[in-house]
């Protein structure tokens, strides 16, 4: 066809339909360049379509088939659709397929050919390659490495836990050692303790019983110097009291005569000072009197200005109140009117929304209307255009029927007979090779179901170890969970990160809420913690936090805020058993969980009794403002762990059961495939002899019958095309009907929206026009009610002022009348006082002269009494002085008791503290030097210092688990080695296959490039260039020299490029090609050895020819034409040319 009728649009469709990615090869950018876009006579299009068939009788291409239909669709929205036989499948399905064919060689576009030449060698190695089919090798290859490269990691990662335990295993043998040498002398520490502690308490006791003895007697003596000394303590007592009553007669009249005397003095100047007061009183009465009348007229007159003021206030007062109110009334009306008009204007926008929607609709509907009645009428006019023809091909295969029964009758028989066995052989082949495809996928499977479970077992073998030995918990909590699991300890529940049950979703909130919290023990019974705590002190293995069931209180659940993000309080998301939920609801009871740090910033000042806010990513914020976060650790956290170890044993269970179930399929599949290769030879053997018989029959009947084939064929395509059409017609009738009762609801729709949109745009503006007259009005009264309140304000200053004023006058009112009245009282109060001194000093004086007569002989018998008293006090002295010295001497005896009784029970103290509470016999005998052999094994025992008293129990622990992961190591070298060998054989099959197909390809360039020169020598090398090799050509035209490729003329280039093109397709074996135009530079001299070489490789290889070329059209046994119409549609015809020939003979 001529340039721009569309010829390279079905290369290019080859191309497309056969997987191609990029448009920039199928000149577009995108999608819709594939698509048809219109013209003015024929709209356009919402999707391109492409579908190529292959014979695969042969079953060249890897599957079933021996017929194979690839489709490929391309929709405007971008989405592609892939099809084989009408089945969706996706790209890497198609891809796949037809890797076989050698998609570099399938279809050569304008200016391929050349380009081999122009390439460096290393990248002409890839067509090499590509004729050898090992480029899908180096996808194998890499997936290997890739293999390789983990197994390196994970042999690294095992070789550093074997690193890390060495020195962990020496230390605990050492220790393990160190420990039992300390057990040897810890025993005969105690074996010399109980004997010299049983001499000692002997020893103490014998001390303390005659201490005893001693207090006892100094108790007896104690009690007869006491009775003595109380007797003459009782004489001395009625002594004394006869002095003092003496004593207070004589002290009682001296007071008195005292008294009497300051009294005189006291009672002769408080007259004096009476007689004083008086006078003043009289002065300061005087004054006070004419400052109190001046104090009254000042009031008088400032309780008028008073009142002046107040009635302005109150005036005004009443003014100010009726502005407000009548301002609060316009106020609550606008107010009201505002929201109102809010809900108009929110409504009017979503009527405005629902009307555009609405016509958007229908204008959509109406589109798709126009383009579904233009297909309609397209595919009505083909399927009309179709079924006539398919009319007239029926009429023809009925005439041809006719024909074909009458040499059919002879050989019917035999023909039967081998579609019988034909049937039986495509039978049993099938069968066989949907049991070896079972087989193989079977094997597949077992060979995953065997590596899954070993993966899984090591797996759940490593997470038990770690679990039971307590890895990645603190030294405390790993010797408490030991002792636990050997029955040294009991009441351990286990750690609050092994009992509890998170959610995949929250076990990082939750280990980020809970950190070192998560290797709590939780114990059942206090005294069980109390046990563990104890069991740590002995050996020193660190601290541990308990939670005891039995003593926990947990805390009031704190209320919820009404929040968006809020997952919940983490103990009511977390579950665990009924009996451990108040150390979940200790741990977590106070902690809230929320989806995202936004959220929990929001909500944590709000909240009340919360500990903690944490997020879904990990982030903890405190109430008191901290915050806590970053990336999460890469290594799987200790819940994670928890919830692996458990789903593993049902996965285990689930992956051993599949593995026996895939065991018995593939011996299963293994008895049938034996079975069917029995089958398979019996009825080949039958097939065999029935073609034989029908040979002969068949083959007078073998014209007639090609030519019914050709017939049925185009009839069937026909019949398939008519019915599809039909098809079609009633789809594209169904939703024309549907997009028109669409068109008609979605304009309904629409005019009810724009009457509903006209009514709410005329109540919004009515809304607009009294809002604007409301708040007109409301500026006046605010500015009215202004100038009534700074009116009020001035008011209220002038009556505050007045207020003032008064008070201030009428307390100097008040204070003056108050003096005035006070004066007067004080005045007569002095004159009555004087007049009273007076009348006391006179028997005071009287008393006085009274007393002096007794006060003298009551001194001298008081002296007598006591001289008396003084011999008495002397002998009571002397007997309290024996009492004392008993006393002490009973002091000193119980002093040597109290000593004793404390060496004693010290003595039993360090006992029991050194031989650990062990019952101490009697009457042992301890060696003389005991103490110094003491002394020695308490030195050795500071020498050998703590011990790991589980050292035995972890050296053999971790040396089990060392001993694991050395097998584990093995394996993965020996898997390491299978892979490198793996890798080796691939590279060499590589290498093989590349030389293999570089030799086939260098003795055919070599022979096309002398066919196609006739004459001249061509030939293909290989060069290195570092650790590349490349392919380099070497060509020497008839009656040239042998250069380089540059310096070759168009034509030639074209030839050289040709034998090389063919010269590949022959290695490679394509089952078709698509040529466009690479003959465009030969000339008529060349053209003809270009089609004599083009004829004898299409005996293996079909080939498909865009040219322009008149010699190469000649030589053809097909045409077809493109043409270009005025539309702008390409039109295809087709050419018999022998059917043309004999037609031609005919006519």
């Amino acid at each position: 066809g001529p340039n721009g009728s569309g010829k390279s649009n079905v290369v290019e469709a080859v191309r497309w339909v056969l997987g191609e990615q990029s448009y920039s090869q199928l000149r577009g950018k995108r999608t819709e360049d594939v698509i048809w876009s219109g013209t003015k006579g024929r709209a356009a299009t919402g999707m391109a379509e492409v579908s190529i068939t292959f014979d695969n009788s042969d079953r060249f291409l890897p599957i079933e088939y021996a017929e194979v239909t690839i489709t490929r669709r391309a929709y405007r929205s971008g989405e592609n659709e892939y099809m084989i036989n009408r089945s969706r499948v996706r790209l890497r399905d198609i891809i796949a397929l037809v890797s076989a064919m050698g998609q570099g060689y399938t279809v050569v576009s304008q200016g391929t050919a050349d380009a081999a030449l122009s390439l460096t060698p290393e990248n002409r190695r890839s067509l090499f390659e590509e004729a050898a089919d090992i480029t899908q090798h180096y996808a194998r290859r890499d997936e290997t490495l890739r293999r390789f490269t983990e197994m390196q990691t994970n042999a690294t990662r095992v070789s550093d836990l074997l690193a890390e335990f060495a020195p962990r295993l020496r230390a605990l043998a050492r220790q393990a050692r160190q420990a039992r040498e300390r057990e040897a002398e810890e025993q005969s520490m105690r074996d010399l303790q109980l004997a010299y502690y049983s001499h000692e308490l002997a020893r103490s006791q014998h001390a303390l019983n005659t201490a005893r003895q001693e207090l006892a007697a100094a108790e007896q003596d104690v009690c007869n110097r006491r009775a003595e000394s109380e007797a003459c303590n009782q004489k001395e007592l009625t002594f004394r009291q006869s002095v003092r009553a003496a004593e207070t007669e004589l002290s009682r009249m001296d007071g008195e005569r005292a008294l009497l005397s300051r009294d005189e003095d006291t009672r002769e100047r408080a007259l004096r000072e009476a007689e004083y007061r008086a006078a003043e009183r009289a002065r300061e009465l005087a004054g006070a009197g004419s400052r109190h009348e001046a104090a009254t007229a000042v009031v008088d007159a400032t309780r008028k200005a008073l009142g002046v003021a107040a009635s302005a206030y109150e005036h005004t007062s009443a003014a100010v109140t009726l502005a407000r109110q009548e301002l609060a009334e316009v106020e609550q009306r606008e107010a009201k009117r505002r929201g109102e008009r809010q809900v108009a204007l929110a409504e009017l926008s979503q009527l405005r929304a629902e009307a555009h929607k609405h016509e958007e609709d229908a204008r959509q509907a109406r589109e798709l209307i126009h383009t579904l009645t233009e297909r309609l009428e397209t595919v009505e006019a083909d399927h009309h255009t179709q079924a006539k023809v398919l009319e007239e091909q029926r009429s023809a295969l009925d005439a041809g029927t006719s024909s074909e029964q009458v040499f059919d009758a002879a050989a019917q028989s035999a023909r039967e007979a081998v579609v019988r066995a034909d049937a039986a052989v495509e039978e049993v082949r099938h069968a066989v090779q949907r049991s070896s495809e079972e087989h193989a996928r079977l094997n597949t499977r077992l060979v995953a179901a065997r590596a899954e479970v070993r993966e899984k077992r090591s797996r759940h073998s490593l997470l038990s170890e770690m679990h039971h030995s307590g890895a990645g918990l603190n030294r405390g909590a790993q010797a408490v969970v030991r002792a636990s699991a050997n029955h040294e300890l009991a009441g351990i529940v286990g750690t609050l990160g092994s009992v509890i049950v998170v959610p995949e979703r929250l076990e990082q909130a939750v280990e980020s809420a809970l950190g070192a919290a998560l290797q709590n023990v939780v114990t059942r019974h206090w005294a069980d913690a109390e046990q563990a705590i104890a069991l740590l002190k002995r050996s020193g293995a660190g601290r541990v936090t308990f939670l005891p069931l039995d003593t926990l209180r947990p805390p009031t659940r704190p209320g919820l805020p009404a929040a968006e993000g809020i997952v919940g309080i983490a103990a009511e998301l977390v579950d665990t058993e009924p009996q451990i939920r108040p150390a979940l609801m200790h741990a977590l009871g106070r902690v809230l969980i929320v989806e995202d740090l936004p959220t929990a910033r929001s909500i944590v000042q709000r909240m009340v009794g919360i500990s903690a806010v944490v997020t879904l990513g990990g982030e903890t914020l405190r109430p008191g403002g901290s915050l806590t976060g970053g990336a999460p650790v890469r290594e799987s956290g200790m819940l994670a762990r928890e919830r692996e170890l458990r789903v593993l044993p049902a996965q285990i269970e689930r992956a051993e059961r599949e593995l026996q179930e895939t065991a018995h399929a593939l011996r299963t599949v293994e008895q049938n495939r034996d079975a069917l290769a029995e089958r398979e030879r019996r009825a080949q053997q039958e097939q065999q002899a029935a073609v034989h018989a029908a040979r002969d029959a068949g083959s007078r009947l073998e014209g007639v019958r090609r030519e019914q084939d050709r017939l049925r064929q185009r009839e069937e395509w026909l019949r398939t095309t008519v019915d599809r059409a039909a098809t079609e017609c009633e789809t594209l009738r169904s939703r024309l009907n549907t997009a028109r009762d669409n068109q008609r609801a979605g304009e309904e729709r629409a005019s009810a929206a724009s009457r509903t949109l006209e009514r709410a745009v005329h109540t919004a503006g009515a809304f607009e026009q009294d809002s604007r007259d409301a708040a007109s009005l409301l500026a006046a009264l605010r500015t009215g009610l202004a100038v009534v309140e700074e009116r009020l304000r001035s008011a209220q200053v002038a009556r505050t002022r007045a207020q003032e004023t008064l008070r201030t006058t009428e307390a100097e009112q008040v204070r003056h009348g108050r003096v005035v009245t006070a004066g007067a009282e004080l005045a007569e109060t002095a004159q009555r006082e004087m007049r009273e001194c007076q009348e006391r000093l006179a028997p005071v004086r009287a008393r006085l002269r009274e007393l002096d007569q007794y006060i003298e002989p009551a001194r001298a018998a008081l002296r007598t009494q006591r001289q008396e008293l003084e011999q008495v006090r002397e002998a009571a002295a002397q007997a309290s002085a024996r009492a004392v010295q008993g006393a002490e001497a009973r002091m000193h005896a119980t002093l040597r008791v109290q000593r004793a009784e404390d060496a004693h029970a010290g003595l039993l103290e360090r006992a029991a503290r050194e031989t650990g509470n062990a019952e101490i016999p009697t009457g042992l005998s301890a060696p003389e030097d005991v103490e110094t052999r003491i002394q020695r094994t308490a030195d050795r025992l500071a020498r050998i210092g703590p011990v790991n008293a589980l050292a035995a129990h972890e050296h053999n622990e971790i040396k089990e688990r060392a001993d694991f992961l050395e097998r584990q190591l093995a394996d993965i070298q020996t898997a390491q080695g299978n892979l490198q060998r793996l890798i080796g054989t691939i590279e060499e099959q590589m290498e093989r296959r590349f030389t293999e197909t570089f030799s086939v390809v260098s003795e055919r360039f070599g022979a096309n490039f002398a066919r196609l020169f006739n004459g001249g020598t061509a030939q293909l090398a290989l060069v290195s260039k570092g650790d590349t090799v490349g392919v380099e050509i070497q060509a020497q035209p008839p009656g040239k020299r042998l250069g380089n490729l540059s310096l070759l003329s168009g034509g030639e280039r074209a030839l050289t490029s040709c034998a090389l093109l063919f010269a590949l397709i022959q290695a490679g074996g394509a089952p078709f090609c698509v040529l466009d135009e690479v003959d465009a530079a030969l000339d008529e001299s060349n053209i003809g050895r270009f089609c004599d070489l083009l004829e004898e490789l299409a005996r293996d290889t079909q080939f498909i020819v865009v040219t322009h070329n008149r010699g190469t059209i000649e030589r053809t046994s097909r045409l077809y034409g493109v043409s270009m119409e005025a539309s702008g549609i390409s039109k295809v015809l087709s050419l018999q040319l022998d059917e043309a020939e004999a037609h031609r003979a005919t006519a």
